[in-house]
């Protein structure tokens, strides 16, 4: 959660992420965007699977995983929707799930 607060405190953008990871976990979770939203989630994290070779969080139903972002974001509403993937991702990982 340092990391999170960290990168809220000093960039608006993150370098380097594109598109809806960029928008804050608040926007993300509006009704007109959650659909790109759920659709950036799951293509970042098989993206950090494959960079990392892992299979992290195949043994969670996608609904679970989803649900924990959510409720990360929900949690600090200003964090970028792609530092809160990362964050559970790496819970996940730490995990061993």
């Amino acid at each position: 959660m340092i990391l999170l607060a960290l990168a809220v405190a000093t960039a608006a953008h993150l370098p380097g992420i594109v598109g809806a990871g960029n928008e804050t976990c608040l926007r993300a979770m509006q009704p007109d965007f959650r659909d790109r939203a759920f659709d950036y989630i799951t293509g970042v994290w098989s993206g950090l699977n494959m960079a990392g070779d892992t299979r992290t969080g195949y043994t969670v139903d996608q609904h679970v995983m989803l649900k924990d972002v959510v409720e990360a974001c929900m949690a600090q509403p200003k964090t970028p929707l792609a530092l809160a993937v990362l964050a559970i991702h790496m819970r996940y990982e730490k995990q061993g799930r």
